[in-house]
């Protein structure tokens, strides 16, 4: 019985064989990220619900959310506009902890429109001793640089 031993020889040195050429890194992944992931169900359930919403309510509630955008629509009115119709949409944007607000009431009388638009204003969560409240603040100037 015969046995051979082979010995290759290279040329590569012991300090080229660190981890990295060994083990290359791992492929930086291209999936969405798990808090996107979040947002996204949380953006599909809330619309679900607002679709739910606007069944049920017939039309006088609607909600829509963008939670990856921190936007979100609210619509609330119901009417004829041969009789009479009252519509409050509402644009919301959530921002530093409070939320701006773009809203606009359309009214109909009898085939009359009328549609007014409200000064943008924000809603911001505050509280004085115990007591919980929502302040409105409505600029009475807006400056711009």
């Amino acid at each position: 019985m015969v046995v051979g031993i082979v010995v290759l020889s290279s040329t590569v040195a012991w300090a080229d064989l660190s981890a990295d050429r060994i083990w290359p890194m791992v492929p930086a992944g291209h999936e969405i990220s798990m808090e996107d992931q979040l947002t996204d169900r949380l953006n599909e359930w809330g619309n679900l619900m607002g679709r739910h919403l606007d069944l049920m309510s017939h039309d006088v509630l609607a909600i829509r959310i963008d939670a990856r955008r921190n936007r979100a629509h609210m619509r609330v009115g119901y009417g004829d506009t041969h009789y009479l119709s009252l519509q409050i949409n509402g644009d919301f944007l959530f921002h530093d902890g409070l939320a701006s607000v773009d809203a606009r009431v359309d009214l109909s009388i009898r085939g009359h429109s009328i549609k007014l638009e409200l000064p943008n204003f924000d809603v911001v969560p505050s509280t004085y001793g115990d007591n919980r409240y929502v302040e409105i603040r409505v600029p009475f100037f807006k400056r711009t640089f």
